[in-house]
């Protein structure tokens, strides 16, 4: 910084001097322009002999590695679940089984980002699954997934009198699935573990009982209620109506009686008393 600072004067020195006119200020500025050139070359004789000095030292260089720099690293689950059948999955997001039926869980995995996945792990719900226990449908396997492809593993669980994992599932319980992984670039380096959760609905079914004599006897008193209600409807439904069937029905009496014609008894035949049935 001294250099280009005297530098700086030597130039504007020369400029004035350029400029000037009375012979006083010429002298003066030559005078000045002399000792700042002089202390010019003093200063760059200073410098070289320190080039040259640094050129015979001893330079270590230290070389930093680049640090890795992480790959955009993202996968995703679909969960489901499905009846035991030969080609499972995928399934449905909730589900109704009898109490020792077989169901299958259903991952659909997708590597979502830039990087290969390795050490693919699968979880449930208080399951511990193993590798042996799962079957790959579809997809390379868990060993490695490459960006953009899919996986689907599904895995067997047999119900126990309704309970899944010791969990009684009468009434629906919510199962918790969940799939990690780690990316590594094309060099081998593995990042930070990247994870992806789903839920799925399992509802077991009460099995239906045989009728015994508890449920005959609620049928036949649930039967009994309705004829009494039924028989109850009908009287109330005839009761406004008896007094009008009874006047008619004694119109219809006194008619008959009023026209019905007198047959006198035959000869012989001693008259019947009157209010008597014959052969009393």
């Amino acid at each position: 910084s001294r250099i280009a600072t005297t530098e700086t004067s030597v130039e504007r020195l020369r400029s004035l001097l350029a400029e000037a006119a009375a012979i006083d200020d010429i002298a003066v500025l030559e005078s000045e322009l002399l000792k700042r050139e002089t202390e010019l070359e003093q200063l760059r004789g200073q410098l070289r002999t320190l080039q040259d000095r640094v050129a015979f030292a001893t330079i270590t260089v230290t070389i930093l590695r680049r640090a890795s720099v992480a790959p955009a690293a993202g996968l995703d689950l679909v969960a489901s679940l499905d009846e035991d059948r030969a080609r499972p999955c995928p399934g449905r997001g909730a589900l109704s089984v009898g109490p020792d039926d077989t169901v299958v869980l259903c991952f659909e995995v997708v590597n979502t980002g830039d990087a290969d996945l390795v050490d693919i792990t699968l979880d449930a719900s208080r399951l511990r699954l193993r590798a042996g226990d799962l079957e790959v449908l579809d997809g390379p396997g868990l060993e490695r997934l490459a960006p953009g492809d899919t996986l689907v593993v599904a895995h067997r669980v047999t119900l126990d009198d309704g309970r899944f994992a010791l969990l009684d599932a009468r009434g629906g319980i919510e199962i918790a699935l969940r799939v990690s992984a780690t990316p590594v670039d094309p060099a081998g380096q593995r990042f930070a573990e990247v994870a992806s959760g789903d839920t799925v609905v399992l509802d077991v079914a009460e099995a239906a009982d045989r009728p015994g004599f508890t449920d005959g006897l609620a049928g036949g008193w649930t039967a009994l209620g309705w004829a009494a209600s039924l028989a109850l409807l009908v009287f109330g439904f005839l009761a406004p109506w008896s007094p009008l069937v009874a006047v008619l029905a004694g119109v219809v009496v006194w008619r008959r009686r009023r026209h019905t014609p007198y047959a006198p008894p035959e000869a012989g035949e001693p008259p019947v008393p009157a209010g008597d049935p014959p052969g009393a």
